[in-house]
Protein backbone atom coordinates (compact mmCIF):
# COMPACT_ATOMS: atom_id res chain seq x y z
CA UNK A 1 0.00 0.00 0.00
CA UNK A 2 1.54 3.28 -1.13
CA UNK A 3 0.82 6.58 0.43
CA UNK A 4 0.59 9.57 -1.86
CA UNK A 5 1.57 12.88 -0.38
CA UNK A 6 -0.08 15.89 -1.88
CA UNK A 7 2.39 18.58 -2.90
CA UNK A 8 2.35 21.64 -0.68
CA UNK A 9 0.09 24.26 -2.11
CA UNK A 10 1.67 27.58 -2.96
CA UNK A 11 0.25 30.53 -1.19
CA UNK A 12 -1.12 33.05 -3.63
CA UNK A 13 -1.23 36.65 -2.54
CA UNK A 14 -4.02 38.46 -4.32
CA UNK A 15 -3.88 42.21 -4.63
CA UNK A 16 -7.27 43.92 -4.40
CA UNK A 17 -8.32 45.70 -7.56
CA UNK A 18 -8.40 49.07 -5.78
CA UNK A 19 -4.87 48.52 -4.45
CA UNK A 20 -3.64 47.69 -7.96
CA UNK A 21 -4.92 51.00 -9.28
CA UNK A 22 -3.37 52.87 -6.37
CA UNK A 23 -0.02 51.23 -7.11
CA UNK A 24 -0.36 52.28 -10.74
CA UNK A 25 -1.19 55.88 -9.84
CA UNK A 26 1.69 56.02 -7.34
CA UNK A 27 4.15 54.62 -9.90
CA UNK A 28 2.95 57.02 -12.61
CA UNK A 29 3.13 59.94 -10.18
CA UNK A 30 6.82 59.21 -9.52
CA UNK A 31 7.92 58.09 -12.99
CA UNK A 32 6.56 61.00 -15.04
CA UNK A 33 8.92 63.65 -13.60
CA UNK A 34 11.69 61.16 -12.83
CA UNK A 35 12.00 59.92 -16.42
CA UNK A 36 12.21 63.50 -17.71
CA UNK A 37 14.93 64.34 -15.20
CA UNK A 38 16.90 61.21 -16.06
CA UNK A 39 16.65 61.91 -19.80
CA UNK A 40 18.07 65.37 -19.14
CA UNK A 41 20.96 63.95 -17.12
CA UNK A 42 21.81 61.23 -19.65
CA UNK A 43 21.78 63.54 -22.68
CA UNK A 44 23.76 66.28 -20.91
CA UNK A 45 26.38 63.85 -19.60
CA UNK A 46 26.83 62.10 -22.95
CA UNK A 47 27.02 65.44 -24.77
CA UNK A 48 29.57 66.80 -22.30
CA UNK A 49 31.74 63.71 -22.77
CA UNK A 50 31.54 63.89 -26.57
CA UNK A 51 32.32 67.62 -26.61
CA UNK A 52 35.26 67.10 -24.24
CA UNK A 53 36.63 64.32 -26.45
CA UNK A 54 36.61 66.40 -29.64
CA UNK A 55 37.71 69.71 -28.10
CA UNK A 56 41.36 70.74 -27.91
CA UNK A 57 41.19 72.25 -24.42
CA UNK A 58 38.78 72.10 -21.45
CA UNK A 59 38.06 75.80 -21.94
CA UNK A 60 36.91 75.23 -25.53
CA UNK A 61 34.83 72.26 -24.41
CA UNK A 62 33.09 74.33 -21.71
CA UNK A 63 32.40 77.18 -24.13
CA UNK A 64 31.00 74.78 -26.75
CA UNK A 65 28.80 73.08 -24.16
CA UNK A 66 27.36 76.38 -22.94
CA UNK A 67 26.69 77.68 -26.46
CA UNK A 68 24.68 74.54 -27.19
CA UNK A 69 22.91 74.36 -23.82
CA UNK A 70 19.47 75.28 -25.21
CA UNK A 71 19.74 72.56 -27.88
CA UNK A 72 20.79 70.03 -25.23
CA UNK A 73 17.69 70.99 -23.25
CA UNK A 74 15.43 70.57 -26.27
CA UNK A 75 16.60 67.04 -27.14
CA UNK A 76 15.42 65.30 -23.94
CA UNK A 77 12.12 67.15 -24.27
CA UNK A 78 11.54 65.71 -27.75
CA UNK A 79 12.33 62.17 -26.57
CA UNK A 80 10.12 62.59 -23.50
CA UNK A 81 7.14 63.84 -25.51
CA UNK A 82 7.40 60.85 -27.84
CA UNK A 83 7.35 58.51 -24.83
CA UNK A 84 4.46 60.39 -23.19
CA UNK A 85 2.45 60.34 -26.42
CA UNK A 86 2.88 56.58 -26.72
CA UNK A 87 1.84 56.14 -23.09
CA UNK A 88 -1.26 58.33 -23.54
CA UNK A 89 -2.34 56.27 -26.56
CA UNK A 90 -1.86 53.00 -24.67
CA UNK A 91 -3.98 53.96 -21.65
CA UNK A 92 -6.63 55.87 -23.60
CA UNK A 93 -9.15 53.02 -23.37
CA UNK A 94 -8.10 51.37 -20.13
CA UNK A 95 -9.41 51.60 -16.58
CA UNK A 96 -6.31 53.63 -15.66
CA UNK A 97 -7.16 56.50 -17.97
CA UNK A 98 -7.86 59.81 -16.24
CA UNK A 99 -10.05 61.92 -18.57
CA UNK A 100 -8.37 65.25 -17.83
CA UNK A 101 -4.84 63.83 -17.75
CA UNK A 102 -4.01 64.53 -21.41
CA UNK A 103 -7.12 66.51 -22.33
CA UNK A 104 -6.32 68.97 -25.14
CA UNK A 105 -9.75 70.61 -25.40
CA UNK A 106 -10.01 74.20 -24.20
CA UNK A 107 -12.93 76.63 -24.64
CA UNK A 108 -11.98 79.74 -26.67
CA UNK A 109 -12.86 82.04 -23.76
CA UNK A 110 -10.59 80.10 -21.43
CA UNK A 111 -7.87 80.03 -24.08
CA UNK A 112 -7.70 83.83 -24.16
CA UNK A 113 -7.81 84.11 -20.38
CA UNK A 114 -4.94 81.64 -19.99
CA UNK A 115 -2.76 83.81 -22.21
CA UNK A 116 -3.55 86.92 -20.16
CA UNK A 117 -3.07 84.97 -16.94
CA UNK A 118 0.47 84.04 -17.94
CA UNK A 119 1.32 87.73 -18.31
CA UNK A 120 -0.23 88.78 -15.00
CA UNK A 121 1.48 85.91 -13.18
CA UNK A 122 4.82 86.96 -14.65
CA UNK A 123 4.35 90.57 -13.52
CA UNK A 124 3.30 89.34 -10.08
CA UNK A 125 6.39 87.14 -9.80
CA UNK A 126 8.82 89.85 -10.93
CA UNK A 127 7.53 92.44 -8.48
CA UNK A 128 7.01 89.97 -5.62
CA UNK A 129 10.68 88.99 -5.85
CA UNK A 130 11.60 92.64 -5.20
CA UNK A 131 10.13 92.37 -1.70
CA UNK A 132 11.87 89.11 -0.82
CA UNK A 133 15.22 89.61 0.95
CA UNK A 134 18.03 88.29 -1.20
CA UNK A 135 21.73 87.99 -0.55
CA UNK A 136 24.27 89.15 -3.08
CA UNK A 137 25.27 85.52 -3.51
CA UNK A 138 21.73 84.54 -4.50
CA UNK A 139 21.54 87.40 -6.99
CA UNK A 140 24.87 86.37 -8.49
CA UNK A 141 23.83 82.73 -8.74
CA UNK A 142 20.64 83.60 -10.62
CA UNK A 143 22.42 86.07 -12.92
CA UNK A 144 25.15 83.51 -13.66
CA UNK A 145 22.56 80.82 -14.41
CA UNK A 146 20.72 83.06 -16.88
CA UNK A 147 23.98 84.30 -18.44
CA UNK A 148 25.01 80.72 -19.22
CA UNK A 149 21.65 79.96 -20.83
CA UNK A 150 21.83 83.21 -22.83
CA UNK A 151 25.02 82.05 -24.55
CA UNK A 152 22.88 79.83 -26.79
CA UNK A 153 21.46 81.26 -30.05
CA UNK A 154 18.32 83.35 -29.48
CA UNK A 155 16.06 81.14 -31.59
CA UNK A 156 17.03 77.97 -29.72
CA UNK A 157 16.54 79.72 -26.38
CA UNK A 158 13.09 80.87 -27.48
CA UNK A 159 12.09 77.39 -28.69
CA UNK A 160 13.24 75.85 -25.41
CA UNK A 161 11.87 78.39 -22.91
CA UNK A 162 8.61 79.34 -24.65
CA UNK A 163 7.61 76.14 -26.46
CA UNK A 164 9.43 72.98 -25.39
CA UNK A 165 9.87 73.54 -21.64
CA UNK A 166 6.21 74.48 -20.96
CA UNK A 167 4.86 71.52 -22.93
CA UNK A 168 7.19 68.96 -21.38
CA UNK A 169 6.91 70.30 -17.82
CA UNK A 170 3.12 70.41 -17.92
CA UNK A 171 2.98 66.84 -19.21
CA UNK A 172 5.44 65.71 -16.52
CA UNK A 173 4.20 67.63 -13.49
CA UNK A 174 0.54 68.47 -14.02
CA UNK A 175 -0.78 65.77 -16.39
CA UNK A 176 1.63 63.15 -15.11
CA UNK A 177 2.44 63.73 -11.46
CA UNK A 178 -0.48 65.89 -10.22
CA UNK A 179 -3.31 64.07 -12.00
CA UNK A 180 -2.15 60.72 -10.67
CA UNK A 181 -1.32 62.01 -7.19
CA UNK A 182 -4.88 63.31 -6.77
CA UNK A 183 -6.12 59.74 -7.06
CA UNK A 184 -4.22 58.49 -4.01
CA UNK A 185 -3.95 61.51 -1.69
CA UNK A 186 -5.90 64.65 -0.75
CA UNK A 187 -6.01 67.46 -3.31
CA UNK A 188 -3.90 69.89 -1.29
CA UNK A 189 -1.24 67.27 -0.59
CA UNK A 190 -1.01 66.44 -4.31
CA UNK A 191 -0.89 70.14 -5.18
CA UNK A 192 1.99 70.86 -2.79
CA UNK A 193 3.87 67.70 -3.77
CA UNK A 194 3.90 68.49 -7.49
CA UNK A 195 4.86 72.11 -6.79
CA UNK A 196 7.79 70.99 -4.62
CA UNK A 197 8.96 68.65 -7.39
CA UNK A 198 8.53 71.44 -9.96
CA UNK A 199 10.63 73.79 -7.83
CA UNK A 200 13.24 71.10 -7.22
CA UNK A 201 13.81 70.44 -10.91
CA UNK A 202 14.54 74.15 -11.43
CA UNK A 203 17.43 74.03 -8.97
CA UNK A 204 20.83 73.88 -10.64
CA UNK A 205 23.10 71.10 -9.37
CA UNK A 206 25.70 71.41 -12.13
CA UNK A 207 27.77 73.97 -10.23
CA UNK A 208 28.70 74.77 -6.64
CA UNK A 209 25.35 76.44 -5.96
CA UNK A 210 21.71 75.48 -6.34
CA UNK A 211 20.20 78.71 -7.74
CA UNK A 212 17.51 78.52 -5.04
CA UNK A 213 15.90 81.80 -6.18
CA UNK A 214 14.60 80.19 -9.36
CA UNK A 215 13.62 77.10 -7.39
CA UNK A 216 11.51 79.16 -4.97
CA UNK A 217 9.55 81.08 -7.58
CA UNK A 218 9.12 77.90 -9.64
CA UNK A 219 7.56 76.33 -6.54
CA UNK A 220 5.11 79.24 -6.21
CA UNK A 221 4.26 79.19 -9.92
CA UNK A 222 3.86 75.41 -9.74
CA UNK A 223 1.16 75.82 -7.10
CA UNK A 224 -0.78 78.24 -9.31
CA UNK A 225 -0.37 76.09 -12.42
CA UNK A 226 -1.67 73.12 -10.43
CA UNK A 227 -4.77 75.08 -9.42
CA UNK A 228 -5.37 76.12 -13.04
CA UNK A 229 -5.02 72.52 -14.25
CA UNK A 230 -7.40 71.33 -11.54
CA UNK A 231 -9.99 73.98 -12.41
CA UNK A 232 -9.89 73.60 -16.18
CA UNK A 233 -9.07 69.86 -16.49
CA UNK A 234 -7.20 70.92 -19.65
CA UNK A 235 -3.55 70.30 -20.45
CA UNK A 236 -3.78 72.89 -23.21
CA UNK A 237 -5.01 75.61 -20.84
CA UNK A 238 -2.26 75.21 -18.27
CA UNK A 239 0.40 74.86 -20.99
CA UNK A 240 -0.63 78.17 -22.57
CA UNK A 241 -0.39 79.87 -19.17
CA UNK A 242 3.12 78.47 -18.82
CA UNK A 243 4.09 79.51 -22.36
CA UNK A 244 2.72 83.01 -21.85
CA UNK A 245 4.58 83.29 -18.52
CA UNK A 246 7.92 82.35 -20.09
CA UNK A 247 7.35 84.46 -23.22
CA UNK A 248 6.63 87.52 -21.07
CA UNK A 249 10.31 87.65 -20.19
CA UNK A 250 11.05 88.63 -23.79
CA UNK A 251 8.57 91.48 -24.23
CA UNK A 252 7.13 92.41 -20.82
CA UNK A 253 10.48 92.80 -19.03
CA UNK A 254 11.72 95.60 -21.36
CA UNK A 255 8.42 97.43 -20.84
CA UNK A 256 8.70 97.18 -17.05
CA UNK A 257 12.31 98.35 -17.13
CA UNK A 258 11.35 101.34 -19.29
CA UNK A 259 8.53 102.23 -16.88
CA UNK A 260 10.83 102.21 -13.85
CA UNK A 261 13.83 103.87 -15.48
CA UNK A 262 14.56 107.39 -14.17
CA UNK A 263 11.94 107.00 -11.45
CA UNK A 264 12.84 108.07 -7.94
CA UNK A 265 12.93 105.49 -5.16
CA UNK A 266 9.61 106.57 -3.68
CA UNK A 267 7.70 106.89 -6.94
CA UNK A 268 9.29 103.69 -8.25
CA UNK A 269 8.15 101.73 -5.20
CA UNK A 270 4.65 103.15 -5.53
CA UNK A 271 4.48 101.99 -9.15
CA UNK A 272 5.77 98.55 -8.16
CA UNK A 273 3.19 98.22 -5.37
CA UNK A 274 0.31 99.29 -7.61
CA UNK A 275 1.34 96.95 -10.43
CA UNK A 276 1.86 94.09 -7.97
CA UNK A 277 -1.60 94.49 -6.44
CA UNK A 278 -3.21 94.92 -9.87
CA UNK A 279 -1.50 91.82 -11.27
CA UNK A 280 -2.51 89.73 -8.24
CA UNK A 281 -6.13 90.86 -8.58
CA UNK A 282 -6.20 90.21 -12.32
CA UNK A 283 -4.60 86.78 -11.91
CA UNK A 284 -7.19 85.78 -9.31
CA UNK A 285 -10.03 87.10 -11.48
CA UNK A 286 -8.82 85.27 -14.59
CA UNK A 287 -8.29 81.97 -12.77
CA UNK A 288 -11.70 82.16 -11.09
CA UNK A 289 -13.41 82.63 -14.46
CA UNK A 290 -11.67 79.82 -16.31
CA UNK A 291 -14.16 77.22 -17.54
CA UNK A 292 -13.77 73.54 -16.82
CA UNK A 293 -13.65 71.07 -19.71
CA UNK A 294 -16.49 68.58 -19.31
CA UNK A 295 -15.93 64.95 -20.25
CA UNK A 296 -18.44 62.56 -21.75
CA UNK A 297 -18.53 59.44 -19.55
CA UNK A 298 -19.76 57.40 -22.51
CA UNK A 299 -16.45 57.71 -24.31
CA UNK A 300 -13.95 57.96 -21.46
CA UNK A 301 -12.93 55.18 -19.10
Amino acid sequence: MSLSVAPPQRRVISIPKGATMKLYFAAAMILFPLIYRQLQNIIHQLSAQIIAAISETPEIALDTYRRNLALLNILPGVVYLLLATGFAILIRHTKYHIPEQFELKCPPQTLFMTYLCGITLFVTTVFALMFIPQTQTAQYEYADHMAILNQSPWLLRFIFTVIMAPIVEEVAFRAGMFANAKKIMPFWAALVLQALAFGFIHLDFSRDYWNYQQGLYALAVGLILGVIYHRTHSLTAVTIVHMSFNASNYYITPILIAMLTNQGLRSGMMIVMLLLLASIALSWLLISRMRRVEHNPAVTH
